[in-house]
């Protein structure tokens, strides 16, 4: 039978395998870095192998590593498999789910739905990453990843729509009053508006129907989602903004929707997770949440967005 020892050692090579650093291994183990290194040369001298080739800047796998680090991956998810379905026959939700989420998205309307599973789950134990651009959720073993825009071709991957992202032409009353003629996108090339990209331009569909991008008149440029909506509130300007973030804010009247009928096509928003053979019950527990707090009416055409006032 395996030692302990041995179990530890196995588990800090995975999390070094998977993090690419003895450092970021400790702190997802709870465990100093010179622990993580000492389990880890512990496991390589009773093997007799070499896993990990460590430098002053990286930590890579050999190829006895990388072969080792898969049939290690398949036992311990195997062990995980057991453990989670002795826990749901007692109707347990337990253990790590790691999500990676847009920025500012991830704040208003995810994040809500995982403190709920939490109050409701206390044995569930969420890692959420917040970033805007793609990852890999193989290379960086995430359970779940919330993505604007078409789901990536990978066969590894499952894909379920949870709603649209439709982009919003709006501005404070105080800017309106001041420029109230906005009643044709050739409008905005005489209007203040905010970009985020210097000589942006903005698609919108013409009278015929057709999406052209038109000029606008750039009066701030802020490549920050939260800045657009602050500086359209403080009516510096026509704002670009995602509907999820400028409803709430339309409905009570601190902004106003401009020329709706030219708003181009919505991008999807998608749930992306590994099509494992074999789902964990806190993947599906989180997966069921996400999606039902999106269905049927998205939540920023019901609810406030809870990001702590900053929405």
């Amino acid at each position: 039978m395996m030692s302990d020892e041995q179990l530890n050692g196995i588990q800090a090579f995975i999390a070094v395998a998977q993090s690419g650093s003895f450092t970021l291994a400790g702190e997802r183990l709870c465990r100093s870095r010179s622990a993580i290194g000492k389990a880890v040369a512990k496991l390589e001298s009773r093997l007799g192998v070499r896993l990990l080739q460590r430098t002053t800047r990286r930590v890579a796998l050999t190829d006895e590593g990388a072969a080792f680090l898969q049939h290690s991956l398949r036992a311990f998810n195997a062990l995980e498999q057991a453990v989670d379905v002795a826990h749901a026959q007692r109707g347990e939700v337990q253990g790590t789910i790691r999500l990676s989420v847009p920025v500012a998205f991830g704040r208003c309307w995810i994040l809500p739905v995982i403190q709920r599973l939490v109050q409701r789950y206390p044995a569930l134990r969420p890692e959420v990453s917040f970033a805007n651009q793609p990852i890999a959720l193989d290379d960086e073993r995430v359970d779940i990843a919330v993505r604007i825009g078409p789901p990536p071709n990978a066969p590894t991957l499952i894909a379920r729509q949870i709603g649209v992202q439709h982009a919003c032409l709006c501005a404070a009353p105080a800017l309106l009053a001041r420029c109230p003629d906005i009643d044709a996108p050739e409008a905005l090339a005489h209007t203040p508006c905010l970009v985020s990209q210097p000589y942006q331009r903005w698609p919108l569909r013409d009278r015929d129907g057709e999406t052209r991008h038109y000029a606008v008149r750039q009066a701030m440029v802020l490549d920050d989602v939260m800045a657009l909506r602050d500086a359209a509130l403080a009516g510096l300007g026509v704002a670009r903004l995602p509907d999820w973030l400028a409803a709430p804010l339309i409905r009570r009247g601190a902004l106003i929707a401009l020329l709706t009928s030219a708003a181009p096509a919505g991008r999807p928003i998608h749930l992306l997770w590994p099509s494992d053979k074999y789902a964990p019950r806190r993947r599906r527990v989180t997966i069921d949440a996400l999606t039902a707090h999106f269905s049927p009416t998205p939540p920023w055409l019901r609810d406030p967005p809870d990001d702590r006032g900053d929405a």
